[in-house]
């Protein structure tokens, strides 16, 4: 399960498929085309592994309250109340 980054995470396998030579769309074919492409590109992402939403919590709520995604008030709320 992706709690956090899942754009980023949608952007890496579209970009993987346009890399592979089955692009979700044009643009992708765009951005790839012409570009040396690091050959372990995809060996290692960086992420951080937790038991549990609730061991992320915490963290979610900050990068949330703080302004990464608009929350509504009221969200910011009960995150904080977490």
């Amino acid at each position: 399960m992706v709690v956090e980054g899942n754009r980023r995470l949608a952007a890496l396998k579209q970009l993987n498929a346009a890399i592979e030579g089955q692009p979700v769309s044009r643009k992708w074919t765009e951005i790839v085309s012409g570009v040396r492409i690091p050959e372990r590109l995809f060996d290692r992402i960086p992420y951080v592994l937790a038991g549990s939403r609730a061991d992320v919590q915490a963290f979610l709520g900050f990068r949330h309250v703080t302004g990464i995604k608009q929350w509504t008030l009221t969200r910011k709320r009960h995150s904080l109340r977490r």
